[in-house]
């Protein structure tokens, strides 16, 4: 009998990696100030992965973020407000220099996208991501 070694994908929408200059910002509730910025490193239609910079206490799920914005530094008219999120994971990312902020990759998943920003999301995956045509 051979035996398979198989990985179960249980995301229900693909990630796509990114393009350059995705830039995806936190802010707590009532807050329009960002108290995380980071780098957009993959995104699909349910969600982003990003690398942010963190001081020691300033994690994303302690910051207690449920607004996402994305952008893209290059194309002023491809970005994203006010989308309502839940934070999937956040964790430390091995950095061999050791300097302080420490790099983290956090995992977001989006909630109760309206219509508009559903097909907003789509076009930024689609002019954004490196998606195969």
């Amino acid at each position: 009998m051979t035996e398979h070694n198989h990985t179960l994908e249980l995301r229900k929408y693909e990630r796509f990696p990114p393009g350059q200059g995705g830039i995806a910002m936190f802010s707590p509730p009532d807050s329009p100030i960002p108290v995380i910025v980071g780098e957009i490193m993959d995104i699909s239609e349910g969600g982003i992965a990003f690398v942010y910079k963190a001081k020691e206490l300033e994690m994303a799920k302690e910051a207690q973020v449920s607004d996402l914005q994305m952008f893209v530094y290059k194309d002023p008219f491809l970005h994203i407000d006010h989308v309502h999120c839940k934070i999937v994971y956040d964790e430390e990312i091995d950095d061999e220099s050791g300097d302080a902020p420490r790099s983290r990759r956090c995992g977001i998943e989006f909630e109760q996208l309206s219509e508009e920003q559903l097909e907003q999301l789509r076009d930024f995956i689609e002019r954004f991501s490196m998606k195969p045509s």
